[in-house]
């Protein structure tokens, strides 16, 4: 490339900046601008020579010795004859002088952009780590299934799901991690490094607090706990919070599937309040659904799980509205009947697992009985 610019601003790490340096070396502080042009200057001869080995190394050697025999390196002489032609050119540049009125710099380098903050949830939780977190505690769990016993759960990819849009909103994965394994024994989630977290003390506000922001997620939401402990009170008292309509039925026997998804009359079609809720937006609490018949259960797990109802009744497809917030009320966890409530049946895994994620233990709490008391 042709020379241009001020030699004192050429970069050491450059070839022309490294035979500047070592032509103003081979001059000993004197004589740089006295340049003879030619074979005659000592300077760029000097210079040319020190640099032989310091810029060329073995592409600059003439010769090679092996076993004695002497044999000419290819190229190096015509690579010598290139770097002493350059020595003298830039001698030559810098004797000219004329370098010396121009004011050449670095050019400003592009400012870096800055580094985009890592995501937030209004709590400050840092999203990104916590997700993985989540992903890797996973991980390593299912491997630890395998190897004790597969049939202690099945960790489908629910738990990466709903976790994500629990993290996002502010749950930590110390809190997903809870909820997903608390159907397990005590000593089992104690053996699988599971870290005990609870909601009442564990999660900024409490368990109001965290119902809330479960339902702002729109994760499926499962409250466990004692009869009478306001479960069904919590969740109508959301529908008021959040302005929304709310409904329920009881999922205990007896029930028939025409209670979610109407029935055919002789005047038509009669839909059914949960329809109403599910295409429009509200509340809907599937109370007791430990006690569901697995009929009643089947008719809403794939809607659920996939946001679009399949009526078979009026073979009509409903889609869930974005404001649709679902609600089970137990007294178990879904494992069967205790020695408390022997009438519950043990649900199957396709319908726990689109609850695990939501599910809290719901225990006396004195301001609901505040609220229930004074409204």
């Amino acid at each position: 490339m042709p020379l241009s610019g001020n030699p004192l601003d050429w970069k050491p790490s450059d070839q022309q900046g490294r035979i500047y340096r070592q032509i103003c070396t081979s001059a000993n502080g004197g004589g740089v601008q006295d340049h003879k042009p030619g074979n005659g200057c000592q300077v760029c001869h000097d210079a040319w020579r020190t640099l032989v080995p310091e810029l060329g190394a073995e592409p600059f050697r003439f010769y090679s010795y092996s076993g004695g025999i002497k044999s000419e390196l290819p190229h190096g002489r015509d690579r010598s004859r290139r770097l002493r032609n350059k020595v003298r050119e830039i001698h030559a540049y810098i004797a000219d002088g004329s370098w010396a009125q121009m004011s050449v710099s670095e050019p400003e380098p592009e400012p870096e952009p800055e580094p985009e903050p890592a995501p937030t949830a209004s709590n400050g939780l840092d999203v990104d780590a916590e997700k993985r977190i989540l992903r890797d505690e996973i991980r390593r769990l299912r491997t630890w299934i395998e190897q004790r016993d597969p049939d202690i759960d099945h960790l489908s990819y629910r738990p990466i799901k709903d976790g994500r849009a629990m993290i996002e909103a502010g749950i930590p994965a110390a809190g997903c991690l809870a909820a997903m394994s608390m159907h397990w024994d005590p000593a089992m989630r104690q053996q699988a490094r599971i870290a005990s977290w609870d909601p009442a003390s564990d999660f900024d506000g409490g368990l109001d607090a965290y119902l809330d922001t479960l339902a702002s997620a729109r994760v499926l939401i499962m409250l466990t706990g004692p009869a009478g402990m306001g479960k069904s009170h919590w969740a109508s008292a959301l529908a008021k919070r959040l302005d929304l309509p709310f409904g329920s039925i009881p999922m205990t026997e007896g029930a028939t599937p025409s209670w979610l998804l109407g029935a055919q009359r002789l005047n038509g079609f009669s839909g059914a309040r949960f329809l109403d809720i599910w295409t429009g937006g509200g509340v809907w609490l599937f109370d007791e659904m430990d006690a569901a018949d697995a009929n009643m259960l089947l008719v809403v797990n794939d809607a659920l799980a996939n946001g679009v109802l399949h009526n078979p009744v009026d073979h009509e497809q409903y889609v869930r509205h974005a404001d649709f917030i679902g609600i089970a009320a137990t007294n178990t966890l879904g494992l069967g009947a205790d020695a408390a409530y022997t009438g519950r049946n043990p649900l199957d895994f396709s319908t726990l697992d689109r609850w695990r994620m939501g599910r809290t233990f719901v225990g006396y709490n004195a301001a609901v009985e505040d609220s229930i008391l004074f409204g």
